[in-house]
């Protein structure tokens, strides 16, 4: 069987997988599944985001909602915009297997072996940061299958200087900055460790005017985001580890990476001065950038976050290494892709990721419908996760715990409502404590409902 084909068997199996986690529930797995369908449904009823954010995405779930909406006039909007939702994501991150598979063919000059190249073609879709990344995180995963897109560009311009891989490069790089931030920040440090190593001191001004234009086109979707670009490292860092003791997979992944390092080292040294000049510098490239995303003292989010996405340069990388290390290593490091493919493939499939709240606590938030007299005057403070799909099912505002209350926010709302959820979730974030806490009841919070999970304070102006 041609390897190509052994990779549309593979990206099947991802969709196959990916379409059973989303469906395996009525609503959208994940803490963050309500966000995404609730700025779907604010783009079809008023033509815009209900939160500010990088819009690609929500646009193209609302235009597909739009022609099945045309195409299936009796169905109800709210459940074409979560079967879209599903469907979509679904999909959207195996066609990363598309620019992995031209990578692999076109890139390095050494010969990859047929079984190592199938192995990481699994491993970039069914290891645990893409499964991981599957329903309530179809952004981040959309723009990971573009960063395939632009790593592989990005180096084809600088292996053979062509101008359409200019392009693609550019191309796929704006996209993933209308798609998520998040993915356009490390793809920019992709981009600027490519430069600085092909092209030393010249790199500096195309750096400048990168940057620039990166920090433009955030600033127009969400300016906060834009600030977050240019001064990140202010609140980057932390001691993580405690709760690194709660994150397996996550640790794997870490020591994974860092078993990578040590073999990108090891080939410069032992064997640099018999690698073409282009193959030396991808892997410097690769060494500073795995060690730039698996640093071990940023703070705890943003860690977690870059360890989902290291996968993509994980296995460029490999394509590059593999032919440079000894057998014994080629060894290990196939069986450890091997292992954590074959256990993150069957915790996936036996373990789908849940909804954020269990069903019988979102049935009692759903029934609380007659508290919300005007949801287009009422607010609702809630923790991160439950927030959204009170908006979802009651058509409110909503608002997270650190917001303050001030005269405006009395002013402008009718009723300002903080929901305290006391059991009922699922545990989805890795560590004893969370950081979704519920809203801080006020000395002149009056109760007027209370069940098994949920007490609803109203707020006495």
């Amino acid at each position: 069987m041609k390897l190509k084909h052994v990779y549309v068997l593979i990206g099947v199996v991802a969709v196959l997988t990916r379409l059973w986690i989303n469906f395996h529930i009525e609503l959208i797995p994940g803490i963050g599944g309500g966000y995404n369908v609730i700025q779907i449904r604010e783009v079809i009823e008023n033509g815009h985001l209900a939160f500010s954010d990088m819009p690609l995405l929500f646009y193209l779930n609302a235009f597909l909602v739009k022609i099945l909406s045309v195409v299936l006039p009796g169905a109800a909007t709210p459940d074409l915009i979560i079967a879209v939702s599903k469907v979509l994501d679904s999909v959207l991150l195996p066609m990363l297997l598309i620019p992995f598979y031209l990578a692999g063919r076109d890139l390095p000059e050494s010969i990859v072996p047929k079984y190592v190249k199938i192995g990481l073609a699994a491993f970039v879709v069914l290891s645990f940061a893409p499964l991981e990344l599957t329903a309530d995180a179809q952004k981040n995963a959309f723009g990971l299958a573009l960063l395939m897109l632009f790593i592989y560009s990005y180096l084809g311009f600088l292996k053979y200087r062509k101008r359409k891989m200019l392009i693609l490069s550019a191309i796929s790089l704006l996209v993933i900055g209308l798609t998520h931030f998040g993915v356009f920040v490390i793809s920019l440090g992709f981009l600027f460790t490519g430069l600085v190593v092909f092209y030393r001191r010249k790199a500096w001004v195309p750096i400048i005017i990168s940057l620039i234009i990166a920090l433009a086109l955030v600033a127009i979707f969400d300016d906060s985001r834009s600030m977050t670009l240019l001064f990140f490292w202010k609140l980057a860092f932390g001691f993580p580890f405690f709760r690194l003791v709660y994150y397996p997979q996550g640790l794997i992944n870490l020591f994974f990476t860092y078993f990578l390092i040590g073999l990108l080292i090891a080939s410069l040294v032992k064997r640099g001065n018999e690698m073409p000049l282009f193959e030396k510098k991808v892997i410097v490239v690769f060494l500073i950038y795995l060690a730039f995303l698996s640093f071990p003292f940023y703070n705890f989010e943003l860690g977690r976050r870059f360890n989902l996405m290291l996968f993509v340069p994980q296995v460029i990388a490999v394509l590059f290494l593999f032919p440079y290390i000894r057998k014994r290593s080629r060894i290990i490091l196939f069986t450890i892709i091997t292992a954590f493919v074959a256990g993150s493939f069957l915790y996936g499939v036996i373990r789908p990721k849940p909804m954020f709240i269990v069903p019988e606590a979102y049935e009692d938030m759903k029934s609380m419908g007659s508290f919300f007299k005007d949801p287009g005057r009422t607010i609702v403070f809630a923790s991160h996760g439950l927030n959204w799909w009170v908006a979802w099912e009651h058509g409110t505002k909503v608002a997270e715990p650190h917001i303050p209350i001030d005269q405006d926010m009395i002013d402008k709302y009718d009723d300002i409502l903080l929901l305290i959820q006391k059991k009922g979730r699922n545990k989805l974030y890795p560590g004893q404590t969370s950081p979704f806490i519920n809203p801080e009841i006020p000395e002149n919070g009056n109760l007027i409902y209370r069940s098994a999970y949920f007490d609803l304070y109203m707020y006495r102006k």
